[in-house]
């Protein structure tokens, strides 16, 4: 911050103001981190700090350890850059473990009972800690952990937020098959933005929809990995049966050309960071009718003489 000095000089002429620009060094920027009241408070020894701190830009580090030492028992941080070494012997296996915080620009937990040195150094990780064993063999043998900047141990990594997650459907609408005609399959895909698992991931989904809508269902409520020629992160299938009762032109139904919607809603989602939003995640197709043509096929089809020949 420029501070200026007016300096009056007299002179023959009157007073001259001369500018004097002084310097001040910037205040340091106090970061949202914890108080600490001493051993003399007891289990109040700690509280969050969130007041008159500036929080940070969302980042996280990863904290990695290598296996544990065969004579010690302990574990040792990995470095950046640093390469795990396989076992030996075929059929073993070694465990390398990572625990997610703050990254120190400043952050505090929201839980008002939750614990203030969450994510910070010399309090308890973001998450409890997740593995990957290395076996003796197999894909990446020999490996480093890509080298990032930051402190020895850790790499950095900017997780996403909740509303990240986004479900879409592989198509917007789509026309019901007639009468034995196979089923249609509309492939609902959920995937996140900067997301990690921490173990067995569960999710479900539903479908919903107006009580007038036959034939549409879930095929399995579990979500599934897709194949790896298809993005996303989990799918589920939704068929489509045929409603002649709708469909069908003989039939006449009121409703008939009005499209009907159907609502894909993704219930549960565990062991993913960051977690599910508090909106659902969700989103919707639309079922038709075919048209006139197509529903009528198989149908002889004698179009009107343009050409009369009166006898």
């Amino acid at each position: 911050m420029e501070y200026v000095r007016d300096l009056g000089l007299v002179t023959r002429r009157g007073t001259a103001r001369i500018a004097n620009p002084i310097y001040q060094a910037p205040t340091p920027v106090n970061t949202c981190t914890y108080n600490d009241r001493g051993p003399a408070a007891g289990a109040a020894r700690y509280s969050r700090e969130t007041a008159n701190c500036m929080l940070g830009n969302g980042g996280t580090a990863t904290a990695a350890t290598g296996p544990a030492d065969s004579y010690t028992g302990k574990r040792s941080s990995v470095a950046n850059g640093g390469t795990i070494v396989r076992p030996a012997a075929s059929g073993t296996s070694v465990e390398v473990t990572f625990t997610l915080w703050g990254n120190g620009s400043g952050h505090f937990t929201t839980d008002p009972m939750g614990n203030p040195r969450l994510g910070h150094a010399g309090g308890p990780a973001l998450t409890a800690s997740y593995s990957a064993a290395l076996a003796a063999t197999g894909p990446g043998s020999g490996q480093a952990i890509p080298d990032k900047d930051g402190p020895a141990g850790l790499v950095d990594c900017h997780l996403g937020s909740p509303e990240g997650w986004r479900a879409t459907a592989s198509a917007s609408s789509v026309v019901r098959p007639i009468g034995s005609e196979p089923a249609k399959e509309v492939t609902m895909t959920l995937d996140g933005e900067n997301f990690v698992t921490t173990g067995t991931v569960e999710a479900k989904a539903e479908v919903d929809h107006h009580d007038s809508v036959q034939g549409v269902s879930l095929i399995e409520a579990a979500g599934a990995a897709p194949p790896a020629d298809q993005p996303g992160f989990l799918q589920w299938l939704v068929e489509v049966k045929a409603d002649d009762e709708r469909c069908l032109p003989e039939n006449d139904d009121p409703d008939r050309g009005s499209a009907q919607t159907i609502t894909f809603t993704v219930t549960q989602l565990d062991g993913v960071i960051p977690e599910a939003p508090a909106e659902p995640v969700e989103t919707a197709f639309t079922v038709n009718c075919p048209d006139d043509s197509a529903a009528g096929r198989g149908a002889e089809l004698v179009p009107e003489n343009p050409f009369p020949v009166d006898k």
